[in-house]
């Protein structure tokens, strides 16, 4: 079974994974912001408790939960099952990435599990909209992975 931790239930990311996991049928372990700030380990414990393999926040986050973290809870915890471990929402500071593997690391974290995100919910409605009269095709060519090339179509 495919499971994520989402903390974040206010936002964007975390309405849409709600919404995702009650379409699919998955299982979907939520953690209130509240809950989580008050005890940050709580999170990386829940990780464990509940065979995470997906879960995301933001940089502090991760920093937090890194420093309120004791070394004599991570004999318990098992994160070797952790696939997807998203950063992103603010900056990410690979100082962060760091601090928080080598904590981790001890509990099974894989370092290929680490990763960062951008997901642009303020910017959706934006970048989605088009008017009936244009559509401008984008074509990116690896070869030239910093060449764009547009073509602009108007429709009949």
């Amino acid at each position: 079974m495919f499971t994520i931790l989402s903390w974040d239930i206010a936002s964007i990311a975390g309405l849409v994974s709600i919404f995702h996991h009650v379409v699919s049928g998955r299982l979907l372990v939520a953690f209130s912001p509240l809950t989580f700030m008050r005890n940050p380990s709580g999170w990386i414990q829940s990780l464990s408790r509940y065979h995470i393999v997906s879960t995301a926040g933001p940089d502090f986050a991760y920093l937090l939960a890194t420093k309120k973290t004791t070394d004599s809870q991570l004999p318990d915890w098992d994160l070797s099952h952790l696939r997807i471990c998203v950063s992103g929402g603010e900056t990410v500071r690979a100082s962060t990435w760091s601090k928080f593997y080598e904590k981790f690391q001890k509990a099974g974290l894989r370092h290929t599990a680490l990763g960062t995100g951008y997901g642009m919910a303020e910017t959706v409605r934006h970048s989605t909209i088009i008017t009936l009269s244009r559509i401008v095709e984008y074509h990116l060519f690896p070869i030239h992975a910093h060449t764009t090339n547009f073509q602009e179509h108007t429709l009949p």
